[in-house]
């Protein structure tokens, strides 16, 4: 056994006695031993995801590529695995020192390699190559750095990502200037690829999709006290369609809005305080052509704060047992973390939240 997996199996023991102290005996057990009657023999009971970065750096006009570990998969129970060194930084300690005292505590001491992915896809190979310490806000976290393997450059990855899943720092830490823009997806160092691929819905079944979100979405603004006498039009401002379960029928998603539009300059100016409109997030599938509801996450907006509980990253199959997870940005006032569900027993249930880093 080389040190390299001796490493792994080290880090995985110190992340077993990490859970120890969260959870009771039982609960231990359990996490310890996978669950023969719903997992398949080919489930994975290891993966790292991660957020992969490339990040420019606008004093030199460079760009670097990182890992930020966001969970762990391990027995079937998901582990945060993010390193923060904010406190340590504040100290004044060099970035040598930092590594030295953190850096055997982070899994990208073991785990180099990541499939990255862009909106589902594969967008190629990520191999870190020694750890670094990033800002994120006002948090300064332990990465890796390295590049891809393909002879794609950093500048051409950066360019190929949304350009809504962006991000930035400017100011000083010490003694040292920042002033970088990134942009970022999902990495995981093991990818079970989709078997099957839904396809683009037409325009008379996206119609359809929208309405059933919408009434979905209404159902549960007219009961909510916060919400009831909100006035203005329901729009469903994205919408998704993946295949969870892979069985060839669509599961929809939806971010649905009622009320004041929060980017709407005008309309922000004449708040009150009081709640002016509020965010649905709604997920649900199909019994033949009628929708069936799976998860709803309802959040109202003031003039103050403004956004939905989390937006939808990527669907993926994290365990290897062909069914996809969804990994979520959950969004909060100048903080930001991340969430992990599974759809099992016709429910889509949250089973990680973590990785945050803000203000």
């Amino acid at each position: 056994m080389n040190y390299k997996l001796l490493s792994y199996l080290g880090l995985l023991l110190g992340l077993a006695t990490l859970t120890a102290c969260k959870l009771s005996s039982n609960q231990l057990i359990n996490a310890q031993k996978p669950n023969q009657g719903d997992r398949s023999p080919s489930t994975q009971q290891t993966n790292l995801i991660g957020l992969s970065l490339v990040k420019k750096d606008n004093l030199t006009n460079e760009y670097r590529g990182e890992i930020y570990p966001i969970a762990l998969l391990i027995n079937g129970r998901y582990v945060d695995v993010s390193t923060d060194v904010t406190t340590s930084v504040r100290d004044d300690l060099s970035e040598d020192v930092l590594l030295r005292n953190f850096g055997n505590q982070s899994l990208l001491s073991a785990v180099q390699n990541f499939t990255v992915l862009n909106q589902g896809e594969k967008l190629g190979e990520f191999q870190v190559q020694k750890l670094g310490i990033s800002q994120f806000a006002c948090s300064t976290k332990l990465t890796g750095q390295g590049n891809f393997s393909s002879e794609r450059s950093l500048e051409a990855v950066f360019s190929s990502l949304p350009e809504d899943q962006v991000g930035g720092f400017s100011g000083s830490i010490g003694n040292k200037e920042f002033d970088e823009s990134w942009r970022w997806t999902i990495a995981l160092s093991q990818y079970n690829p989709a078997k099957t691929a839904i396809a683009t819905p037409d325009a008379t079944a996206e119609a359809k999709y929208r309405q059933d979100l919408t009434s979905i979405a209404n159902a549960f603004f007219s009961i909510d006290p916060q919400v009831k006498n909100v006035t203005g039009e329901t729009v469903v401002e994205e919408i998704s369609v993946v295949d969870l379960d892979q069985d060839g029928q669509p599961e929809i998603y939806g971010l649905v809005r009622k009320g004041a539009d929060p980017k709407n300059e005008s309309s922000r100016g004449s708040r009150d305080g009081g709640v002016v409109g509020a965010y649905a997030n709604v997920w649900l599938t199909y019994d033949g052509s009628q929708p069936r509801h799976l998860a709803n996450k309802l959040t109202p907006y003031s003039a103050i704060a403004a956004r939905p509980a989390y937006d939808l990253i990527t669907t993926v199959d994290i365990n290897g047992d062909g069914v996809q997870e969804a990994i979520v940005r959950n969004t909060g006032y100048e903080s930001t973390s991340f969430g992990i569900y599974e759809y099992k027993d016709n429910q889509l249930e949250q089973v990680f939240s973590g990785a945050g880093y803000g203000c």
